[in-house]
């Protein structure tokens, strides 16, 4: 994924450096053509023109390469500390629902313990009230 990025970035380059050199070209040679000069003046501006476009050309290529190379670290430090920043992020979320996890479970145990207790003393005032019933019985008869 990185490499096709990397190859539209180059191609786009490429696009934009071919599209200066050819501008600069046709526009300096339009300009020269519409010149009244000699043909050995004509010629020598040409080619004066010609190296002035190269020339700035390359430097525009070093500069565009230059800034694609800054871009490119740029978002690679800004993917890295998104990636570091979410990896802590995840740690500090789990770790907090580990925490609200063991509290729950302490305290669905106390609830149980609790329950389990409430049941017991009601068996218990049930199993005397039955006594005390089947004695009342027996009383009776």
């Amino acid at each position: 994924m990185e490499e096709n990025k990397q190859n539209r970035s180059n191609s786009g380059v490429k696009d934009f450096l071919s599209g200066v050199l050819i501008g600069g070209a046709i526009g300096a040679v339009a300009a020269l053509l519409f010149a009244p000069k000699s043909g050995k003046e004509l010629r020598k501006d040409i080619d004066q023109q010609v190296s002035i476009v190269l020339e700035k050309t390359d430097q525009m290529k070093d500069t565009v390469l230059q800034k694609g190379n800054e871009w490119k670290n740029y978002t690679s430090e800004a993917t890295s500390k998104l990636a570091k920043t979410v990896l802590e992020q995840t740690s500090e979320l789990v770790e907090k629902v580990k925490t609200v996890t063991k509290s729950a479970e302490y305290k669905v145990e106390d609830k149980l313990d609790e329950a389990q207790k409430q049941v017991t003393e009601l068996a218990d005032e049930i199993e005397k009230n039955i006594e005390k019933l089947k004695s009342q019985q027996s009383e009776i008869e």
